[in-house]
Parts: C-alpha cells; sequence; structure tokens
C-alpha cells in the first residue's frame, strides 16, 4: 500500500497550493507514516527531473518532521552521490522544520550520518552550530574531523582560529589540509608556517593548489616567493597549468609590488 499512499500525498500536497490550505495538510499528513514518507525519499532520490524534485522539496518542507527523519534514514545506506547530494540539499532548505533531526545526526554512531550532519551545520549555522561541529572535532574517524573544520570555517565562530591550530599537526594529511583550507578562510596568520611547511612536502596537485589558495586568503607576503615558484617554475619545468593558474590567484590576493609584477609577466606567457 506505500506506493498509492505515497501518490496520494503527492496529490494532497500539489493541489493544497502555495501558500499552502491547512486542511489539505492535515488530510496529507494523516496518511504519512515513516514507511510512506521513506517512499517519498527513495522517490526523490532516483528523480532528474528539476520540475519534480522542486515539487518534492516543497512537499518535504509542508509536511517537516517526518520527512527529515526519512532523509536521515535515507542517508544511512545512500551510495549514490546524486541522491545523497539531492538529500543533503533538501535537509538545508527545509530549515527549522529539519534542525531537530540534523542536531541529532551529530551525535549518531554512524560516522556517515555525523559526517552529513556536521556539513549541513556549516551551510544553515544556528545557536547550536558551534558547539556541535566542534564536538565532531574528537571523532576518531579522520573524514568527521576533516569536515568538521570545513564548517568551522565557515560559520567563522571567534574561536575558531584557535581550533583550527590545534589540528595542523593531525596524524591524517587530509585533517591537516582541511585545517589548511579553514585556516586560510579564516585568514589566521599564525598558519603561514605549517602552510609553507605542507608545501615543502611536494604534496599532490589537488592538495597544492588548496594549500596555494590558503596563503593568498592569508595575505601574508611572507608567502610570495614560495608561491612564485609554483607560478612562474623552474628554468626546464613548469608545475601543471592549474598548479600555476591557483599560484597566479594567490598573488593577486596578496598584492605586493613583487606579486604585481609577477602577474604582469604573465601576461605573455605561453601557456
Amino acid at each position: 500500500a506505500l506506493d498509492p499512499l505515497a501518490d496520494a500525498a503527492e496529490r494532497l500536497i500539489g493541489a493544497a497550493g502555495d501558500p499552502p490550505v491547512e486542511a489539505t495538510v492535515d488530510l496529507a499528513r494523516s496518511i504519512i507514516n515513516p514507511a510512506v514518507a521513506s517512499r517519498l525519499v527513495q522517490r526523490m532520490g532516483r528523480e532528474r527531473d528539476e520540475t519534480r524534485l522542486a515539487n518534492y522539496m516543497h512537499l518535504s518542507k509542508v509536511l517537516g518532521r517526518v520527512m527529515a527523519n526519512a532523509f536521515r534514514g535515507a542517508l544511512t545506506g545512500a551510495t549514490d552521490d546524486q541522491a545523497r547530494r539531492t538529500y543533503h540539499d533538501t535537509l538545508i532548505a527545509m530549515g527549522d522544520a529539519s534542525r531537530p533531526v540534523i542536531e541529532e545526526m551529530v551525535e549518531d554512531d554512524n560516522r556517515f550520518l555525523v559526517r552529513n550532519a556536521v556539513a549541513i551545520l556549516g551551510e544553515i549555522g544556528g545557536a547550536r552550530a558551534v558547539e556541535l561541529v566542534t564536538s565532531a572535532l574528537a571523532n576518531t574517524d579522520s573524514r568527521v574531523r576533516r569536515e568538521a573544520l570545513l564548517s568551522l570555517a565557515k560559520l567563522h565562530d571567534e574561536e575558531a582560529a584557535q581550533l583550527v591550530m590545534g589540528f595542523m599537526e593531525d596524524p591524517d594529511e587530509g585533517v591537516r589540509v582541511a585545517a589548511a583550507v579553514a585556516a586560510g578562510e579564516l585568514k589566521v596568520e599564525r598558519a603561514l608556517r605549517p602552510i609553507l611547511a605542507m608545501l615543502a612536502e611536494d604534496p599532490m596537485d589537488d592538495v597544492c593548489m588548496s594549500l596555494l589558495k590558503a596563503l593568498g586568503q592569508i595575505g601574508d607576503p611572507g608567502a610570495v616567493q614560495t608561491i612564485e615558484k609554483y607560478a612562474v617554475g623552474g628554468r626546464f619545468s613548469k608545475p601543471k597549468t592549474e598548479v600555476r593558474v591557483a599560484a597566479y590567484r594567490a598573488l593577486r590576493e596578496i598584492g605586493t609590488p613583487h606579486a604585481r609584477d609577477l602577474l604582469q609577466q604573465a601576461r605573455t606567457d605561453k601557456d
């Protein structure tokens, strides 16, 4: 009976209008239980039509908590990247209706749910967001710690800079890079030396680009000499184009006279 009930809920919410007629919404809620909500979420995860997705998102906002719990359940075992992104975005769009569920997810034993919750809190903020994201920094899973650092940077808490610096020497490389990225977002000047040390380890191109961006955001002229090596390269070899572009963007952010000269010279670069 799940499909007929899900069909009915869709039709009722569609007919309720915007703003919705409360009596029609009440009727839809009377036939929604966790199983029906889960079926609607499954449909949403498979949907690729933008108009239909928008309708499902509206339905989720109107029905509230029961749908938020269904998204939480779906995220636990979701393997499709696009479906996960849809669930993630819908929980954000639901606003206060989904917040209690998101806050509960941070304290779940499932590290994947914790990671998703922390990422969402970085987007929506709120009174408890900093407290909950900070608590996730103690998680034993490095992927959760990485996400928590990135979210902490988005929340721009006054104590975030100190917390970020504490993870610049984390045993996991990904966590150290996330701390560097967060330090760049927060413009933590004390992060200059640790980031330069990371670059000295000859990291992969994507990591190198993230570190260069962080240096540009921090804006310390002391980084120009190192960034120049990634922008200009050596006599016989140059870094990949995307790395050089990241370096020149960092030089633009710092904007010293020498950095500006390097940018002018790049106008005649063969690449």
